[in-house]
């Protein structure tokens, strides 16, 4: 057992969801502590947004200055986030991503793991955000 976890008894997808639950609780800890770092929640700002904060926020935080000012940046870097990660060049594979359209079927089993682990950490985060 860890932390009072019999880690024989639970499924592969609790393991990933408790142990992405422990980077997120360090990293929001690490930034409430610090007041250094960006928390960025993906749901609120690259798929509701689509993208723009990004350019206004997240690239600016890490030192691009004029990722938002230069139009031939601006659209390189649009064009990028586009891109399918997977994307191997193929010809008949897909190579833009839509993150609005093509999100991830999420089954059920990993739906009640992040609920059970993850939950408490994203309400934390929500709550500091408002």
């Amino acid at each position: 057992t860890t932390n009072g976890i019999d880690l024989e008894a639970v499924s592969n997808h609790e393991i990933c969801a408790m142990h992405l639950s422990t980077l997120i609780s360090t990293a929001f800890e690490e930034q409430t502590s610090t007041t250094t770092g960006l928390l960025v929640s993906y749901d609120d700002d690259i798929i509701q947004s689509g993208g723009q904060p990004i350019l206004d926020t997240i690239l600016p935080y890490l030192g691009v200055e004029d990722a938002n000012d230069d139009n031939d940046v601006k659209s390189r870097i649009m064009n990028i986030l586009t891109l399918n990660a997977n994307a191997r060049g193929r010809p008949d594979e897909t190579k833009r991503w839509n993150p609005r359209d093509d999100l991830a079927d999420v089954t059920d089993e990993v739906k009640a793991a992040s609920s059970k682990y993850l939950k408490d950490d994203t309400l934390k985060i929500q709550r500091m955000r408002a």
